[in-house]
């Protein structure tokens, strides 16, 4: 059989594949261009506490709960309100008014209306919907990190979408109607969710395209070795030609991708609810929270527990409302994608005993070195933590969360979100090596820090439209000569 007939062959089941993913490979830019933006990116100021509100133990004592796992205080319409969860109310938070203790009926749905509302700017579209994602999938895939989440549907004409996290008061990322055609067909034609199969069995059938794409300009290439003496003209000279300019981008980013696609399945079955998180118990009783009374507002007021005490971590309001908001990247960028260089921004970090005065001294960097020891599965981390403000390197606007710390254990970076007790990501040198490989060869980011983005993403789409020419010239060969007179080559 000769090398010209294989070609031919690999190539027709190349060529449907690489249909796909031209053309779907082509919207990624314009989704990041396109993405819509909010009106607010940091979450909403908590307003002070009065003098005469009431503590939270004996809020959760008349609510009869003896502890909760999580507590938060939270702006509401009416004011602040504390938001507190526990192990036996089915994953569903409670809220209650920090002012009088009376809980908030319906209080998650309301709190995630209030979010949307505060992040799109838009107090007077009514709402169609309010849907509680708890795992990814559908229209909330993986690479939007944050669960569980609330999509909020908007009655306007651009049919928009806010997902919020309400536990972490912040915004997982907002989708409108062109937006969400973009993303149909990205999802659809390049993820390959229209294969009706398991995760692992769609990638299966993936791979198996993807291998036969980087077969056939291999082939491609022996082949015009053997023919470069021949002059070729018309539909197969321009084959020939295309085919050969575009053959290098073809295998790297075939490659990069088909490294990518394995990665995703081991992190989607690794972490099918978003990134592990360490668990608490706080005792209502040794909630006394009349010591956080203050004057001016807060960014966040967060409970914890160290050593069986109980403690409140505060943080102080943004000099600036437009900042990037806390442990979230800007939404520049599709499916919450922003910009290498986003920021966490600089705010003031108190610890605070609610028991008192306890002779033990907490901060965020004593706080993160005991959640990584406690979350890492690589050993006990090396003393020294690394505060990381910016996205970027390994640790990329992917991951959502800023700031973190980041700790060595073995050869693994942990990168610890303080305020969430979050493990945001785990890097070891595979996952560096993966991340590189198809930060550089299947999206290009060298080539943003030279030209810019806008010139980068040019440069994406018309490759990516030459790789479709290449596709369907080859697909007019193939039916012009006939399969069967193909099959006798």
């Amino acid at each position: 059989m000769t090398l010209m007939l294989w070609h031919r062959r690999v190539g027709m089941l190349a060529c449907a594949a690489l249909l796909l993913w031209s053309v779907s490979g082509a919207m990624h830019p314009l989704m990041s261009r396109y993405q819509p933006q909010p009106m607010a990116r940091a979450a909403p100021a908590i307003s002070p506490l009065a003098p005469d509100t009431p503590a939270l133990s004996s809020i959760l004592t008349r609510a009869a709960l003896d502890a909760v796992t999580e507590g938060r205080l939270v702006q509401m319409p009416y004011g602040p309100a504390w938001r507190v969860e526990t192990d036996d109310a089915g994953g569903v938070p409670r809220y209650f008014l920090a002012s009088s203790g009376d809980e908030i009926p319906d209080g998650e749905r309301r709190h995630a209306e209030f979010l949307a509302r505060h992040f799109l700017g838009d107090s007077e579209s009514s709402i169609v919907a309010i849907e509680r994602i708890e795992r990814f999938g559908g229209d909330y895939p993986y690479v939007n990190r944050l669960l569980p989440v609330h999509r909020v549907d908007f009655a306007r004409r651009d049919g928009m979408q806010v997902y919020v996290d309400t536990r972490q008061t912040q915004l997982a990322t907002l989708v409108d109607a062109r937006k969400a055609r973009m993303n149909w067909i990205f999802v659809t034609f390049h993820n390959w969710r229209f294969a009706q199969a398991s995760d692992r069995a769609r990638a299966a059938i993936a791979a198996i395209f993807l291998l036969a794409v980087l077969a056939t300009p291999v082939l491609g290439y022996r082949v015009y070795r053997r023919r470069r003496g021949l002059a070729l003209k018309g539909v197969r000279g321009w084959h020939r030609r295309l085919g050969l300019a575009v053959s290098v981008v073809v295998l790297f980013s075939g490659v990069s991708g088909f490294w990518h696609l394995l990665k995703g399945v081991q992190d989607r079955a690794s972490m099918p609810e978003g990134p592990r998180r360490m668990h608490q118990i706080l005792q209502a009783d040794t909630l006394d929270t009349r010591a956080l009374q203050a004057d001016t507002p807060m960014q966040s007021l967060v409970l914890l527990s160290h050593d069986g005490a109980s403690w409140a971590r505060v943080t102080s309001l943004p000099d600036v409302q437009s900042a990037t908001p806390r442990g979230h990247a800007a939404e520049a960028g599709h499916a919450g994608h922003a910009s290498a260089g986003a920021t966490g921004p600089l705010m003031e970090v108190r610890y605070i005993p609610l028991e008192g005065k306890t002779g033990v001294v907490l901060d965020d960097e004593r706080h993160a070195r005991i959640l990584a020891t406690q979350l890492s599965e690589s050993g006990p981390p090396e003393p020294t933590a690394i505060p990381i403000t910016m996205f970027g390197g390994e640790y990329g606007f992917i991951n959502k969360l800023l700031p973190v710390f980041r700790f060595e254990a073995g050869d693994t970076r942990l990168y610890v979100h303080v305020e969430t007790r979050t493990l945001a990501a785990a890097v070891n040198a595979a996952d560096y090596a993966e991340g590189w490989s198809f930060a550089q060869f299947h999206k290009w980011q060298a080539l943003e820090a030279l030209l810019g983005r806008w010139p980068r993403d040019l440069l994406q789409i018309g490759f990516a439209l030459a790789m479709t020419l290449v596709s369907l010239l080859g697909l007019g060969l193939f039916w012009r000569r006939g399969p069967a007179q193909s099959r006798k080559n």
